[in-house]
């Protein structure tokens, strides 16, 4: 009885954001961006200059397969984005929240104005979000459970991340440190698990690299010409507006995260990126790090 009413909870929390998506996506002609993943997806490439391969070719597999328009081109950002709404709720059942509070994060997912906005069109965000959130259910697994699988799972995910686009890099970073400064995870790094993880990445984002060697770097020319949205403020400041009610939520649960030792690494692996692109990204890149906080807010307010 409990699986089917978690079922119909998740089902139906996903579902709506999908429906919604799926009435309106055609209302808008096609964004610019979308135009220019359209004609990279002409040309398969193993790289193009401001972004990995992944992107373009789903657009045009899908466009192959459902016809070249709007509706049609943001269908995979539509399923994609009730896909996060139900692992922003896993995050809670992972954590160990009952069934009420994975709705209550179920229902934040669905009106946070940057899930739901987000994948309105077809863009790397979305598919930048959904490799940035399923890393970190895998990192939590690792820290909660320490079963090595979720290394591997981490390391395919993490080199589909690259070839998505490379801001997930921060999220690397963030669970780089957050394994040398943990010594129970630290101690995971004397077994073959961890290093068979990074070879499935790297070897993952094999290709791209090979692109990047023959092609001179074009990417790296590109980042270094490349601006963030206007300083740290700016940044703090359209952080609140994506996240605006959730904010509160968002805070609690990082606190929340670094005062619990088992925790802790968690929290550290979203706080590495937050401040890397706060000074040198933009608003919207570690924004991935945010649902998972806002799940560990939950548990903390339903504690007291």
């Amino acid at each position: 009885m409990r699986s089917r009413a978690a079922l119909l909870l998740y089902g139906g929390a996903a579902a709506s954001v999908i429906a919604l998506h799926l009435a309106t996506n055609g209302t808008l002609g096609f964004h610019t961006d979308e135009l220019y993943y359209l004609d990279c997806g002409r040309h398969p490439a193993l790289g193009y200059v401001d972004f990995p391969p992944v992107v373009p070719l789903l657009a045009r597999l899908e466009t192959g397969l459902l016809g070249v328009s709007p509706w049609a081109l943001r269908v995979l950002p539509s399923l994609l984005g009730g896909f996060l709404v139900a692992l922003s709720g896993a995050y809670v059942r992972r954590l160990g929240g009952s069934l009420r509070l994975q709705g209550i994060a179920l229902l934040a997912a669905i009106a946070a104005v940057y899930l739901l906005g987000s994948n309105w069109v077809f863009q790397t965000v979305t598919f930048d979000q959904v490799t940035w959130m399923v890393a970190l259910y895998w990192f939590l697994g690792l820290v909660t459970d320490r079963r090595p699988r979720y290394w591997i799972y981490l390391g395919i995910t993490s080199g589909t991340g690259l070839e998505v686009k490379y801001t997930i890099a921060g999220l690397i970073a963030g669970i780089a440190v957050a394994v040398v400064v943990t010594p129970s995870l630290r101690m995971q790094l004397r077994t073959r698990y961890p290093w068979v993880a990074a070879a499935i990445a790297l070897l993952i984002w094999a290709p791209n690299v090979a692109w990047q060697v023959v092609e001179g770097f074009p990417t790296l020319i590109y980042l270094s010409n490349h601006r963030g949205s206007g300083g740290p403020l700016t940044y703090l400041i359209e952080i609140a507006v994506y996240f605006f009610f959730l904010i509160p939520l968002w805070l609690a649960g990082l606190i929340s995260l670094f005062r619990s030792p088992l925790l802790r690494p968690i929290g550290i692996a979203c706080a590495v990126p937050l401040l890397l692109f706060l000074f040198v990204g933009k608003s919207y890149y570690a924004a991935g790090t945010i649902p998972i906080a806002w799940a560990q807010g939950l548990m903390a307010i339903s504690q007291l």
